[in-house]
């Protein structure tokens, strides 16, 4: 009985803590594959049957200071410093509703659904410039030891911009693209060994209205069209 009053007194500190206006679309880095010996996050995690919501799972974690929180089969939540593994599949198997918010949709049995907390739209206010057409976001990391995040690079001291690495990585028929530096460009046929970051803040050369990665992390987009 006591831990059923704790837990929804926990919820409710977390719903009153959530601000109301929260926009969580632009936030989804994908949807990963979960298992007991390898999950896509699992530093931490709170598990509120009655009322998990992606609101619920963005507070917990952000008031840990975890840089990324994951929804799992309708009503479980974990927070993480990074992701454990890259394979992401396919948007379809993430769609469990939410137990406390039926209309939200809460990763699905065995794959988690990855936000990024830097890009939850709160009251409006987007804290990452707008992606591009054709793109998806999949986050700020670094490389591993002296290893390329990407396979090519090209310098662009004064001309950079996204768009320019779009393109250029598009023509090159490469999947993905990123940006490093405020000045380079990178693109991929896939992600190689990496950790999360949270620099990815310098403006582009081209373009200081833009963010192009920071000192040493790449800013990571997946090619849509």
């Amino acid at each position: 009985m006591k831990l059923v009053v704790k837990s929804l007194l926990l919820v409710g500190f977390l719903l009153a803590s959530v601000q109301a206006s929260a926009d969580f679309s632009q936030a989804k880095t994908g949807c990963y594959k979960h298992s007991m010996s390898l999950p896509a996050l699992g530093v931490a995690r709170v598990r509120v049957v009655e009322l998990m919501s992606p609101a619920i799972c963005y507070r917990f974690c952000k008031l840990r200071f975890f840089p990324l929180f994951g929804l799992r089969n309708g009503r479980i939540c974990h927070c993480g410093q990074a992701l454990l593994h890259n394979a992401r599949e396919d948007a379809k198997y993430c769609q469990t509703p939410c137990v406390g918010q039926p209309s939200d949709s809460c990763g699905g049995p065995n794959y988690t659904m990855v936000y990024d907390i830097s890009r939850v739209i709160v009251n409006g206010v987007m804290p990452w410039p707008p992606p591009l057409p054709n793109t998806k976001f999949l986050g700020c990391y670094k490389a591993l030891k002296r290893e390329q995040l990407l396979d090519t690079f090209d310098y662009k001291p004064y001309d950079l911009t996204k768009k320019y690495c779009l393109d250029s990585c598009f023509s090159k028929r490469f999947v993905y693209f990123g940006l490093l530096d405020g000045n380079i460009c990178q693109c991929g046929q896939q992600i190689k060994k990496y950790q999360w970051a949270k620099n990815c803040n310098l403006p582009c050369s081209g373009k200081k209205s833009e963010t192009c990665g920071g000192v040493r992390s790449t800013e990571v987009y997946e090619i849509t069209k």
